[in-house]
């Protein structure tokens, strides 16, 4: 399944211009394990976040067809949230399977305790260029958010924002399909 430049969903890689998906694999959502929303494993190396002072970039998302598959975490930058602050340790896996989004993390920021978190969103596109996540597992009073996109070949990269009108950005994360 994979999410159109169109807005659409569907299983057809075929019928997808520019997908690279093989429709004879179909993905399974992970299912919650032991108390914790999913049972994805982190994949991919620990990243070091960087923090940019100044005026926020105007970056653009610029949509493209989400592939089903796992992602890792390689890159990430945080713009004026008090800089310098240190993430020393962030590794972040997706599952992307249709509307079914798994995402596990292990983060440590500046000197406090490391944090493992696992949460599961059902993810549905907000436009050419946006996704709505809403929480479907995870802490009490989740809410629903907005997030840019890229997403080319293996690369996605995910646009956070601190309004709910995706046009104050905050964050953006990159990875790569495994």
């Amino acid at each position: 399944m994979v999410f159109s430049q169109d807005g659409g969903i569907g299983n057809d890689a075929a019928g997808d211009a520019g997908t690279e998906a093989d429709a004879s694999q179909a993905c399974e959502p992970i299912e919650p394990d032991g108390g914790v929303c999913n049972s994805l494993s982190l994949m991919g190396s620990p990243v070091h976040i960087m923090c940019e002072e100044g005026p926020t970039p105007r970056l653009q998302p610029s949509g493209g067809t989400v592939i089903d598959g796992t992602y890792a975490l390689v890159s990430g930058r945080v713009f004026n949230t008090g800089c310098p602050f240190s993430l020393e340790l962030r590794s972040v896996t997706w599952n992307v399977c249709g509307a079914s989004w798994a995402v596990a993390g292990d983060e440590k920021q500046d000197d406090g305790p490391e944090a493992q978190y696992s949460l599961d969103f059902v993810v549905t596109r907000a436009g050419q260029t946006h996704l709505m996540s809403d929480p479907a597992c995870g802490p009490p009073g989740g809410a629903r958010q907005t997030l840019g996109f890229d997403a080319a070949g293996s690369s996605l990269t995910l646009y956070y924002y601190y309004d709910a009108a995706a046009t104050m950005l905050y964050r953006v994360e990159e990875y790569v399909r495994l």
